[in-house]
């Protein structure tokens, strides 16, 4: 940014674009929010470890887990996952996502997809 200061806002806008493509990310693809919850600081992290790998066996970009940004809920901890996507691929999330999660886990997956 700081070495286009000079130039254009074009050009900063073209680079800026060029750079989101190569590291893919929006607008070139969705980005979506999991947040995985639970009784227990360490089972709910390993549950989340555990879906991350689930997803990237799947062939999806995941992010994390890191702690939530409201750590604890009530009784429960909270970890968020950031997953890269198609619009064409949230089902198949929500399949993988309703696979398998351990006793006491809850899954909230939240899609942020361009509808244009």
């Amino acid at each position: 940014a700081i070495e286009s200061l000079d130039k254009d806002y074009m050009y900063f806008y073209n680079k800026a674009l060029a750079s989101r493509k190569t590291a893919n990310y929006p607008p070139y693809v969705n980005m979506s929010q999991i947040i995985v919850s639970g009784i227990g600081y360490l089972k709910t992290y390993q549950e989340s470890y555990m879906l991350k790998n689930r997803l990237e066996n799947s062939g999806f970009n995941t992010l994390g887990p890191t702690q939530a940004l409201i750590l604890k809920r009530g009784s429960e901890y909270r970890f968020k996952l950031t997953i890269k996507h198609n619009q064409d691929e949230v089902n198949q999330i929500i399949k993988i996502l309703k696979e398998n999660n351990g006793e006491n886990i809850r899954v909230i997956f939240t899609p942020f997809i361009d509808l244009e």
